[in-house]
């Protein structure tokens, strides 16, 4: 059966009227919809989970992911089809505990058939664990507006967590406002970190200085996304001052911990300025730090640390995040240009204590070979002035930077995105959306691209 086809489905969806309503055969076509109901659920959650884990790849291409939401939203086609009886079998299931690929499924399945009993039972589980708040956001953003209003109408209005959702909602779809709606909502806001981001995320997402308009007052905040979004937003919409400001705070956020550390070293480092070198020289002899060196030097597009990240190539503690590194510089990926090696293999006896391993951080990044990428980059070093800032083997320009995010590799779309938006002051591509959500904003800015 070809999943991503609607012919797999409409044969057995379409309503099949010569067919006595309570006979056998209407049992048994409700039986084979419940079945098939179960079994895009499952495919459903499946190809989400794998595209959340493939979504920045040095390996895959905006075109891979146009095909993977492709099957997606045949998926998606499917439930519609399927009609109640798909969604029986996934009643069935909610006294089971659920992971956050699953709720994902059955949120999307419930809001496309605008199901009031399935949907007021994934509200209770994100309302319950709000960890699962962007399986839910993310159900909201792959199905159309319509039917986003009538689950959001099933929440409860006095949960901020409603407008949390409500404000990403806006920013995933393309839906009208009236003017001065932006400031009157932002004045009305609850005052909780997670309705505050969304309000930041919506007016960079849209564009929206009345969205932001409070960002200088989160700098002091206790949650390190809020101060980051809060960051993005002066450094998008700020006065001259403000930007300068805005920079050292971003620095600082780059020297704390954790994820938000790397998002905040990937926002500064390809912009050339002051605070970025100085994040690179705090890095420097820092041992619990060569991870976020390696990737700042990937994502400062400067070919001067490219002889650094070679010799990192053959410690194999650093050989495939430097390996990436080096992909967002030259464009150079190890498959396809000779130089990936053979994965090492540890023999110590197998078997005993395997379910005792690390996780591996750098699960699907290929290994790399030091003296082939070598011989790669002296046949072709000629060819690269270090001058320009690099991105993906192309010196950054407005016309590089559109063309990756057309069909660049899917590692630097978010730098492209976010230079994109600090060079127009205007909106920025959510490279995690819909691919055929990216798709209609990109035409948008070769639009305008075009009249300029």
């Amino acid at each position: 059966m070809n999943l991503a086809s609607d012919d797999a489905v409409v044969g057995t969806c379409r309503p099949q009227s010569a067919v006595p309503t309570g006979t056998p055969g209407t049992r048994l076509l409700a039986n084979s919809r419940a079945a098939l109901g179960t079994h895009y659920c499952d495919v459903l959650a499946f190809e989400w989970r794998r595209r959340r884990r493939r979504a920045e790849s040095v390996a895959f291409r905006f075109d891979h992911l146009k095909a993977w939401d492709a099957r997606l939203a045949s998926y998606l086609r499917a439930f519609r089809l399927l009609g109640p009886d798909g969604r029986q079998s996934i009643h069935e299931r909610l006294g089971d505990p659920l992971s956050e690929s699953e709720l994902f499924a059955v949120a999307v399945s419930a809001i496309c058939g605008r199901d009031r009993m399935l949907l007021r039972a994934c509200i209770a589980m994100v309302q319950a664990m709000p960890n699962f708040s962007s399986a839910f956001n993310a159900a909201l953003e792959w199905t159309e507006w319509e039917d986003v209003e009538f689950a959001l109408a099933l929440w409860p209005r006095e949960d901020p967590l409603r407008q949390s959702f409500v404000l990403r909602s806006i920013a995933a779809h393309e839906v009208a406002i009236a003017p001065g709606y932006a400031a009157d909502c932002a004045a009305r806001l609850a005052p909780t970190p997670y309705v505050q981001l969304a309000a930041l995320r919506c007016g960079l997402a849209r564009g929206e200085a009345g969205w932001v308009a409070n960002a200088p007052a989160l700098f002091d905040a206790t949650h390190a996304e809020l101060r980051l979004a809060a960051v993005e937003a002066l450094l998008v919409f700020g006065s001259d001052p403000e930007r300068r400001d805005a920079l050292a705070r971003l620095r600082d956020l780059a020297l704390g911990r954790g994820r938000v550390a790397m998002l905040a070293t990937r926002a500064l480092m390809p912009l050339q300025c002051g605070p970025a070198h100085q994040l690179l020289e705090a890095l420097l002899g820092r041992p619990d730090r060569i991870r976020q060196l390696i990737a700042a030097m990937g994502w400062s597009g400067d070919l001067i640390h490219l002889p650094a990240l070679v010799e990192w190539l053959a410690d194999a503690a650093f050989a495939r995040p430097a390996a990436a590194a080096l992909t967002e510089l030259t464009g150079s990926v190890p498959a396809a240009d000779g130089w990936e090696a053979m994965s090492p293999v540890a023999d110590d006896g197998g078997g005993v204590g395997d379910e005792a391993m690390p996780d591996d951080v750098d699960e699907g990044l290929p290994w790399p070979d030091a003296e082939r990428f070598a011989a790669w980059w002296d046949a072709r070093a000629g060819g690269c002035p270090v001058g320009p800032r690099y991105l993906g083997g192309q010196p950054r320009s407005a016309a590089t930077l559109l063309e990756t995010l057309v069909d660049g590799r899917l590692s630097s779309r978010p730098q492209a995105a976010w230079l994109v938006q600090l060079s127009a002051r205007g909106r920025r591509l959510g490279h995690l959306a819909p691919a055929f959500r990216q798709q209609e904003l990109i035409d948008v800015i070769e639009e305008a691209r075009g009249r300029g």
